[in-house]
């Protein structure tokens, strides 16, 4: 789809890290103009050819297949942390390009999302596991 998504979450967290429990979903963020560009396709193709269907609580979230997909754009992950696509490495797997964040982005995030009242009582413990293991690869990086 000419489409190359930042991968995170646990997902991409596990692509980097090679480690980080268990992945439940997988998350995407598309540039504000992709998803624009875009956005049809993307729920065209998921449900009429991955038979996803969209998830009726959640705009942007699709269900199916065992695995729930979600997508946001750029600038609403911005309200969480900073990011710049300039500052992601561009990576190809399997046939497939994506972004991914860095170590301490997803150290900002994981922090940040643990201030909010309703992710700290859904995914306080994973979420805080997963800050154990950033700042463990962070530790590892510096030595």
């Amino acid at each position: 789809m000419d489409i190359v998504p930042i991968i995170y979450g646990s997902l991409g967290l596990s692509l980097l890290v090679g480690e980080c429990g268990p992945i439940a979903d997988i998350d995407f963020i598309l540039t504000d103009a992709g998803f624009r560009r875009r956005w049809r396709d993307i729920q065209n193709y998921l449900i009429s050819k991955m038979g996803y269907k969209k998830d009726p609580d959640h705009k942007q979230e699709f269900l199916g297949n065992g695995c729930p997909v979600s997508f946001l754009k750029l600038s609403d992950i911005k309200t969480l942390i900073p990011i710049r696509l300039s500052q992601l490495t561009k990576h190809t797997r399997e046939g497939g390009t994506y972004y991914n964040l860095t170590l301490s982005l997803y150290l900002g995030i994981y922090r940040k999302g643990l201030r909010g009242r309703d992710r700290k009582q859904k995914k306080e413990g994973p979420d805080k596991e997963k800050i154990r293991l950033i700042e463990k690869h962070l530790t590892m990086e510096t030595q």
